[in-house]
């Protein structure tokens, strides 16, 4: 599981924890399919469905050598709601995922990957991103 991936999972715990302390203090009705909804968008704000071509890179050579992940977006999809973006989520990523396998790409781990699509369910629209944080 990558960096990206754990954050949003704490993000999802924390909006699951809201809703239900929405629901035990009778903000919305469980039973009204719109009420609910309604409620995760005022609790998970806006949704994106992000794809990005992801790769290694050197950070420098330092007891053997040390590499960081970067990706550059490639698609950036917008939902109204948490529901159609996870339904969708699967669709997106499995189209990518297909492509990386037309285009023989390798996964970022590999010596030899040229790129490796991978897509996210994110709350921004999708902007370069690295791993990389210099400690200096």
């Amino acid at each position: 599981m990558t960096n990206r991936e754990r954050l949003f999972k704490v993000n999802d715990k924390y909006c699951q924890r809201e809703l239900n302390r929405r629901k035990q203090l009778g903000f919305y009705d469980m039973e009204d399919p719109v009420d609910v909804e309604k409620n995760r968008q005022k609790v998970y704000g806006s949704l994106f469905v992000n794809t990005y071509e992801c790769n290694e890179a050197l950070g420098g050579r330092e007891e053997g050598g040390w590499t960081y992940e970067y990706g550059e977006p490639m698609e950036s999809v917008y939902f109204d709601t948490y529901l159609e973006a996870k339904l969708s989520l699967k669709k997106i990523r499995d189209k990518w995922m297909l492509r990386n396998k037309e285009e023989n790409r390798r996964p970022t781990s590999s010596v030899s990957c040229d790129g490796y699509y991978k897509t996210y369910l994110e709350t921004h629209y999708a902007s370069p991103f690295s791993n990389y944080s210099p400690w200096e």
